[in-house]
């Protein structure tokens, strides 16, 4: 009965989202599928915790007793799992994660959802029979007369409960292991920790080993989509760019597997397996640790200053059975996405040591500095993509299922049929970064042209909804940036969706995969107030097209402040022109809210906007607040006038790669010399105001016009790394604005005056003049500039005397 009435709480639940739903206009209700996800995961949970309780309870006779055994036992899991002891077979009651996908439905997650459930309700069930054969009833009896009752009770049933629960609990425990510790690698967190430590300590001293550049890719790539497997090879060439010559090869094979356990080996045990390495010159293998994707060579002859050197490589990805932790889903029945980390590398890779603080202390290795400083000369030397390629030639051919299309960058070049498989060439006509991607997936395709570029949408035919967005932003994004940046590179621009295994977009040149689960299933209805979010992330990736796919900063310090931090003001720009101020200032509080957010979780320092360390809540929020500032401070114009000198001067330049003083440096030349104290307040320091309006009286005037009396208070301040403020004089200017009657969509009412005044004092008096009633007035109505209590910044109008 307990059971009956908690399982009753996630049918319940699904009625009301599909009222919800219904309210919304969303019809495609899918209780079949609601009825699984609650079968297979919430139902057993519930089952297995409710038997328990139930077992604990009846056993110690005790209620507070069983309380806290119960309370202490899901406390304990949650120490454990922490601790990185997170094994299923000891974390009883605790259900598998999973992610149901339109794309791909259950994808591989229900045989360990269906075996974790039979593991979990058994193994609760075993605990509830042994606290029936001790359970009272009524008046309280000793242990040896609950004993003797359980041994009735043992012949009268319960141990044939006992044993088919025991029978069980083995079984699916026995299948588990042999999954999660045998056809796949289960390491604990701390053993893998240790493995990393000891690849940092055994191969950081190569790491200014000499090694050639990657120069041209061509890349095929079978998908079987049906076993979730894919195979990849092809040749790449590389030139010895250095003025030493290259004796020894580090080549690299950086997983892309979400852990750290899915290791290359020889055979496919763990999924990733290398089939061959071949070069065109004679090298020995000296070194082979391919386990944790390392294997050096020496060549015969070394690799002198300008030679090539050309490499055959093959990989496969074959998963057996399932893991105990996250699934590799980079491979799926329906929605493939595989990166160009599956193909090898040359060079120690930096990105894979350790790079929390806390952990390297527990693993005895000194703290690492998040990203190479600002003006280590080092910076410049590679972009921060790819520390073993500039700029390629890129080639692919990808096969897949018949029913799949397959995407690559690059433009379309054939497609055929081979052995029954769909088989598509993309060639790149100009170079990109050594950064691409491949997909595959049933798609239904929605087209459109713009301007002589092709708009070209592959998504699930029931995502529909966010299409006229997604397209919307597409042509004004190259209408904007096209005619304010430099030229777009390329004549398509593609939109491919993929399962929400993962929650991102992200921009491979003309080429944007995007999750299923960030936009397609959202829809802008006219006269919305709320921000479009496909539009706006849609403008964003765009503009990788430019900040990232034409200029890419050196690996260090500042290098995604014009990446993340100009494609997020670049997409607000167009959001604004197409939704208006009121979008756009909602958008901005947005991002406020979500940088104090961030600098409040900060573990390690908090740094200004020049030196970010590819801390998102910094180049992302931080970014955009401070571009759209500093746009409104020296105007549009004279913004996208130093972007396109950036651009003219750094486009598929490299190395030396540009860093963020070279983008300063083309703020300062179009920034007056009273402003240029704004460029350091915004980028070189950490500036907070704190300004609040006191009062605001109006008072009609004879000839029909308004006086209105302000008074407000502002103080300027400093942070440092660690979040500590101070004071300092002020001597800035900011906005001061009066506003009346609200209309739909507004925040602050249509504007009457809104005007900038330099502030020298803390408290300030102005006295002002508007054409019609105000209703609102203050400091910085727009928020513009950074304040952690944004929302006393403007007061209502009250009636003068």
């Amino acid at each position: 009965a307990v059971v009956l009435a908690i399982a009753t709480l996630p049918v319940a639940a699904s009625f009301a989202g599909m009222l919800m739903q219904a309210a919304q206009g969303y019809t495609r209700f899918q209780p079949l599928l609601y009825l699984q996800l609650v079968s297979a995961d919430t139902l057993p949970l519930i089952i297995a915790l409710v038997a328990m309780a139930m077992g604990v309870h009846a056993i110690v006779n005790q209620k507070f007793v069983g309380h806290l055994i119960i309370i202490s036992y899901w406390v304990l899991t949650s120490v454990l799992s922490n601790l990185g002891f997170n094994h299923h077979l000891y974390q009883i009651g605790v259900p598998g994660s999973f992610t149901y996908s339109d794309l791909n439905g259950w994808g591989p997650y229900l045989p360990r959802t269906i075996v974790l459930a039979a593991y979990n309700v058994a193994f609760c069930f075993l605990i509830a029979t042994l606290g029936y054969l001790v359970l009272v009833r009524g008046t309280s009896a000793g242990w040896t007369e609950r004993r003797r009752e359980g041994m009735r009770r043992w012949r009268h049933g319960a141990g044939l409960v006992a044993g088919a629960c025991t029978a069980v609990v083995l079984l699916s425990g026995g299948v588990y292991f042999h999954n999660a510790n045998i056809l796949n690698a289960y390491t604990e967190v701390r053993d893998a920790e240790r493995g990393v430590k000891a690849w940092e300590l055994e191969y950081k001293p190569l790491a200014e080993l000499p090694q050639p550049r990657i120069v041209a890719v061509t890349l095929r790539h079978d998908y079987y989509p049906e076993r979730r497997a894919a195979v990849w090879y092809g040749p790449m060439r590389a030139v010895n760019r250095n003025a030493l010559p290259v004796d020894t090869l580090f080549v690299s094979l950086p997983s892309s597997a979400p852990s750290p356990v899915d290791r290359w080996t020889a055979t496919s045990n763990t999924g990733l397996a290398l089939d061959s390495l071949v070069f065109d010159r004679a090298a020995t293998l000296i070194h082979d640790d391919l386990p944790n994707g390392v294997r050096l060579y020496r060549f015969a002859e070394p690799l002198a200053q300008g030679e090539s050197l050309t490499v055959h490589f093959a990989g496969r990805f074959e998963p057996r059975g399932f893991p105990n932790d996250a699934f590799n889903n980079d491979v799926a029945a329906n929605g493939s996405f595989m990166n160009s980390q599956y193909v090898p590398g040359f060079g120690y890779q930096e990105g894979g040591e350790l790079g929390d603080d806390d952990i390297r202390q527990r693993n005895d290795l000194a703290p690492k500095p998040r990203m190479k400083a600002l003006d280590d000369p080092a910076v410049r030397e590679n972009n921060y993509s790819s520390s073993d390629a500039d700029w390629i030639t890129f080639d692919e051919t990808t096969c897949t299922a018949p029913d799949q299309i397959s995407i690559a960058p690059g433009y379309l070049k054939r497609e055929w049929t081979e052995n029954g498989r769909r088989c598509f060439q993309y060639v790149m006509d100009r170079p990109i970064l050594s950064f691409y991607a491949t997909l595959s997936a049933r798609y239904t395709v929605t087209r459109e042209e713009h301007n002589g570029i092709a708009l070209e949408v592959y998504h699930l035919p029931e995502h529909s909804f966010a299409l006229p967005s997604m397209l919307q932003a597409s042509k004004d994004g190259l209408d904007y940036y096209g005619a304010n940046f430099s030229p777009y590179l390329y004549r398509q621009y593609r939109i491919i969706e993929f399962p929400q295994y993962a929650g991102f977009a992200q921009a491979f040149p003309n080429t944007i995969p995007y999750s299923e689960s960030i936009g397609f299933i959202y829809r802008q209805e006219e006269g919305d107030d709320k921000i479009d979010l496909a539009y706006f992330v849609t403008a964003h990736e765009l503009a990788h097209q430019w900040w990232a796919h034409q200029v890419i900063g050196g690996n260090g310090q500042g290098s995604t402040m014009f990446s993340e931090g100009l494609a997020e003001y670049s997409a607000l720009t167009v959001m604004e022109k197409r939704y208006g101020r009121e979008a756009a200032q909602k958008f901005l509080r947005r991002e406020l809210d979500g940088y104090l957010r961030g600098r409040g979780n900060e573990r390690k320092k908090e740094v200004p906007l020049l030196y970010v360390e590819n801390q998102p809540y910094i180049h992302y929020q931080k970014g955009s607040l401070v571009f759209y500032a500093l746009r409104d401070y020296i105007g549009e114009e004279q913004m996208n006038r130093a972007l396109r000198a950036f651009i003219g001067k750094w486009a598929l330049q490299g190395p030396p790669y540009p860093t963020g003083r070279d983008l300063l440096a083309e703020f300062e030349r179009v920034t007056p010399d009273s402003l240029k104290y704004v460029l350091t307040d915004l980028f070189e320091e950490i500036t907070f105001y704190e300004n609040k309006t006191d009062s605001a009286r109006a008072t009609k005037r004879p000839d029909g016009r308004w006086d209105v009396h302000l008074v407000f208070n502002s103080r300027k301040l400093k942070g440092d790394s660690l979040g500590n403020t101070r004071e300092v004089p002020m001597a800035d200017y900011v906005d001061v604005g009066i506003f009346g009657e609200r209309v739909a969509g507004q925040k602050l009412g249509a504007p009457l005056l809104v005007e900038k005044v330099r502030i020298t004092q803390p408290v300030t008096t102005l006295d002002l003049v508007v054409d019609a009633e105000p209703k609102r007035a203050g400091i910085d109505p727009y928020n513009k500039l950074i304040d952690r209590t944004p929302e006393d910044n403007s007061t209502a109008v009250e009636a003068g005397s």
